[in-house]
């Protein structure tokens, strides 16, 4: 027999699933695991369910007391997937890793998941929640609407940027989503505002992507003309007609 482990399960007094709900942990000290969670946790979910419901007040029990491979064996039929419940990565593995980094599995193994999960639908299919329910769901756009997003101010690598459109290269969206987006924005106003740089006016969505801090000021328009076979530059205009005025007057002899 191996190390003695215990499985556990953290979860909200209204959970009654655990193959779908809270999250499920290996350790042979829950104590400390149990620590480690509430003050050093790497799991988004898990910090954000502590912080709506308070640490206090999740349950935490110990379900199974085995040797280590029984209990990951248990952990990996709990949790055969990512993002299940408030776990981010499958179970099974030592370590698990909140930071993506998944343990290899072999490829034999690989398969009798497949062929296991063939043609099940998700558990939740045709399922809707009440309002009840609803109400009672993390609303992670409510979280960040006094944060700052932790991706504000970073720059993409030009190898990552390349990587994202080669992945969608050739993506072709479904009709049924394009009608979706179309009913969605159908009727939609945008708010208009105006660039505090160049002063150009127009929708909120659009001129948040192109003016204010982004803005390069009003658009120049550049006027050259060849005189007697020489290419003379008249300089930069404000509007395409004092630019084609300036080539008019200058093709005239007018100073």
């Amino acid at each position: 027999m191996g190390n003695i482990m215990n499985l556990y399960w953290i979860r909200h007094k209204d959970h009654t699933d655990i193959f779908n709900q809270g999250y499920v942990g290996v350790s042979n000290n829950v104590k400390k695991r149990w620590y480690d969670h509430k003050t050093y946790t790497n799991n988004a979910h898990l910090k954000h369910s502590m912080e709506k419901y308070g640490w206090d007040n999740l349950i935490k029990e110990i379900v199974l007391i085995a040797d280590e491979d029984y209990c990951l064996d248990i952990e990996n039929k709990l949790r055969p997937s990512d993002k299940i419940g408030w776990n981010i990565v499958m179970g099974g593995g030592k370590p698990p890793s909140a930071l993506g980094k998944k343990f290899v599995r072999s490829e034999e193994y690989k398969q009798k998941q497949r062929l296991a999960h063939l043609g099940q639908k998700a558990w939740n299919v045709g399922i809707k929640l009440t309002e009840e329910q609803k109400s009672k769901q993390f609303n992670l756009a409510d979280y960040m609407k006094d944060k700052v997003s932790p991706r504000k101010g970073v720059k993409h690598s030009k190898e990552t940027i390349e990587k994202v459109r080669q992945a969608k290269l050739g993506t072709v969206m479904a009709e049924e989503t394009k009608q979706k987006l179309s009913l969605v924005n159908k009727g939609r106003k945008f708010q208009l505002v105006t660039c505090t740089i160049c002063g150009k006016k127009g929708g909120e969505t659009g001129m948040k992507a192109r003016h204010f801090e982004r803005c390069t000021g009003l658009k120049q328009y550049r006027a050259r003309v060849t005189l007697n076979g020489k290419r003379m530059w008249l300089g930069k205009f404000a509007t395409k007609e004092q630019a084609d005025m300036a080539i008019k007057n200058a093709q005239l002899g007018v100073k």
